[in-house]
């Protein structure tokens, strides 16, 4: 996450309702909690309550793709959202059994961040989102 997404996701979180804002902080002192006594890597998101998000409108780049399905050029295969595993995005088009997607609409462009800011364009430019850190970092440091 990126330092201007989580400014975004600050003042996302600053218009909650005070019992939403309570919930979420519990949530984050939880995943530090988790982070500090575990070397696993993913974690379930403070911001979501009752598996939704609460903070929707203000959500990081992260989450407003990760339900995209695209083609990687690097690693030449097209990548799924997991949520497609858990019967919503593209599971009428995905047989879990051969794990082959029945659909041709998938964009052939890579959309990693690396790939991003390290374009000619976004040299071109200067474009940056400023430090790039996982999202318990920025609430841990």
């Amino acid at each position: 996450m990126s330092q201007i997404e989580f400014w975004y996701l600050t003042k996302g979180f600053i218009n909650l309702a005070p019992e939403l804002k309570s919930q979420v902080q519990q949530n984050v002192k939880k995943l530090i909690q988790e982070t500090q006594t575990s070397d696993k890597f993913e974690h379930r998101c403070p911001f979501l309550i009752n598996c939704e998000c609460c903070v929707y409108k203000f959500r990081p780049i992260i989450c407003r793709t990760f339900g995209l399905c695209y083609y990687d050029e690097i690693r030449g295969y097209v990548r799924l959202p997991k949520c497609v595993e858990a019967g919503l995005n593209y599971s009428k088009y995905y047989d879990p059994k051969t794990k082959i997607l029945n659909i041709s609409d998938v964009p052939k462009i890579n959309l990693s961040l690396d790939r991003i800011f390290n374009s000619e364009l976004a040299k071109k430019y200067d474009l940056t989102l400023g430090e790039i850190r996982p999202m318990v970092k920025w609430f841990s440091g």
